[in-house]
């Protein structure tokens, strides 16, 4: 499965980044995040790992996500393993001329023999999945742009 989102941010692509590799503050960015922890070292690179407790569909989860590639302030990838699936999510900061477009993509592939059984089901919460990076993304931006241009702009 693969969703591709993005947003325009009205803020520079180096601010942009840094606010989104700023782990610790998810909680206060993302609604949908309720608590992050690392569990290695800052400064957040390649190689960090933390938990991440999230609000999905009235429920809430805990998983642990790896930095997976680091690439300032152009790119990085977060990746983990979740019902038996392995996803991916690149995060693509480019220029614009409004400030920064920020592209998510998701990817999930089915690693277990249960996964595989279920992909077909997929489909059915592709939806849901894309709804909640869409709300994920336009928290974000919200949070970015209230900081660089003030609240309500």
């Amino acid at each position: 499965m693969q969703i591709i989102v993005e947003e325009i941010i009205r803020a520079p692509r180096a601010l942009t980044f840094q606010i989104a590799t700023d782990i610790r503050s998810w909680p206060s960015v993302v609604s949908a995040v309720k608590a992050t922890e690392l569990l290695t070292r800052e400064p957040v690179g390649a190689g960090t790992r933390f938990n991440a407790t999230r609000q999905f569909n009235g429920s809430s989860a805990t998983s642990e996500i790896s930095v997976l590639e680091f690439e300032p302030p152009f790119h990085f990838a977060l990746g983990g393993l979740n019902h038996g699936a392995r996803y991916r999510i690149d995060h693509v900061f480019s220029e614009d001329p409004q400030g920064t477009r920020l592209t998510l993509m998701f990817v999930a592939r089915p690693m277990s023999m249960s996964a595989r059984l279920l992909s077909p089901l997929a489909l059915v919460f592709r939806a849901g999945l894309q709804r909640q990076l869409r709300a994920d993304l336009h928290d974000f931006k919200t949070a970015v742009e209230d900081r660089v241009l003030g609240p309500a702009n």
